[in-house]
């Protein structure tokens, strides 16, 4: 019986605290389970030696049961929260990352990605303007490392106005009802499960993911040379800030912290026609643009049962590269 009590106060109690704590402040269960399993060896000695004396607390077997039940807690936490595993596998390794952003729905644009890369990173809006929605999201739940929302993507999953500005709403609404319609219940739960944002670790840089911005992670458009992005980035604290959203790609150098938006795949505003990525290795962040099939997406964009206007407008952004 003094096992099970010591089992229970090193190991299930301090898992139980620590999965609560996860979930509440968004945090990684695994490194809060080491933490807090620390706290319960403490415990467990302070209390439970109190009814069984210090001496008996603090003998061989009893000592290395609530040690090895906090090593087993860190590395079951691990096999449950796959992102931090994810990023304590690729914390000091070097790694080649290839960020996109902005698919829309565009399938031809991204299987054409040209490039290797030992991780996949999606900035959001994989659905809506373009014809093979749930093609895209396919492709993204099998190759992508981490992933978050958009407000594309937050639209079908909930139901809700993307809030797009006047010169696309007709398209964002009928295209919005287009992928409703295709998406699968398990695609659509896909996109209501991604998070708004994401905190990740690599080769020694912590790594900020979201849509828009922090402080309005679906909605909030700031472009390239605002001053907002001072503030934006200084409240995140980290070395690589990854943004999308406006679909335009740039770089900046904020204090400490680099800035990047690595423009649009599936719908660039470029003024011109090729998709656009970014790709981080060694330390140094490279924008890049490639040319895709156009022709046969636009040619999908004609079968997709919306008025015939929006199908001129839809072909009209992806051929010139703007509104």
């Amino acid at each position: 019986m003094e096992h099970v009590w010591i089992l229970a106060s090193v190991w299930v109690l301090p898992a139980l605290v620590a999965t609560l704590f996860a979930i509440w402040f968004k945090t990684s269960t695994a490194l809060t389970e080491i933490v807090v399993g620390v706290l319960g060896q403490l415990l467990a000695l302070r209390y439970w030696g109190h009814a069984a004396g210090w001496r008996r607390a603090r003998d061989g077997p009893h000592f290395l049961a609530g040690a090895g039940a906090i090593i087993l807690t860190f590395l079951a936490g691990a096999e449950l929260d796959p992102t931090c595993l994810a990023t304590r596998k690729g914390e000091h390794a070097a790694v080649r990352i290839v960020i996109i952003s902005d698919v829309h729905g565009n399938y031809d644009a991204l299987s054409a990605l040209p490039e290797r890369y030992d991780e996949l990173w999606v900035l959001g809006d994989l659905v809506n303007y373009g014809p093979e929605p749930q093609e895209v999201v396919d492709f993204v739940k099998r190759n992508a490392a981490a992933v978050v929302r958009g407000n594309h993507d937050h639209s079908i999953g909930y139901g809700e106005d993307p809030r797009c500005t006047p010169r696309y709403r007709d398209m964002a609404d009928a295209t919005r009802r287009y992928s409703d319609s295709v998406l699968t219940p398990d695609q659509k739960q896909l996109l209501r499960n991604l998070p708004v944002n994401l905190r990740l670790r690599r080769a020694n840089k912590t790594f900020y993911l979201v849509h828009a911005r922090p402080s309005d992670p679906l909605y909030g458009y700031c472009p390239a040379d605002s001053e907002e992005w001072v503030r934006e980035v200084e409240s995140v604290v980290a070395d690589v800030v990854l943004v999308g959203h406006t679909h335009t790609p740039f770089i900046r150098q904020i204090g400490n912290s680099t800035l990047v938006n690595p423009g649009s795949v599936g719908q660039p505003k470029t003024g011109k026609a090729d998709a656009c990525y970014a790709v981080w290795e060694d330390g140094d962040v490279e924008l890049k643009t490639y040319p895709y099939p156009l022709e046969k997406t636009i040619s999908k964009i004609r079968t997709m049962p919306i008025p015939p206007a929006i199908q001129r407008d839809l072909s009209t952004v992806l051929r010139t590269g703007s509104v």
